[in-house]
């Protein structure tokens, strides 16, 4: 049970992320952080 409530702490975390890191670096190109979100979810997976 501790891990799933981890697991799912985590899952919202990446989310809050994908919204939250545009916005906290506004000068990287979009693409790139598109690229670097599928690379993170390639290496969770």
């Amino acid at each position: 049970m501790k891990k799933a409530v981890v697991h799912a702490g985590m899952a919202g975390v990446l989310w809050g992320g994908v919204i939250v890191l545009p916005s906290l670096f506004p000068d990287v190109h979009p693409v790139v952080i598109s690229c670097a979100r599928f690379l993170l979810y390639g290496l969770f997976r």
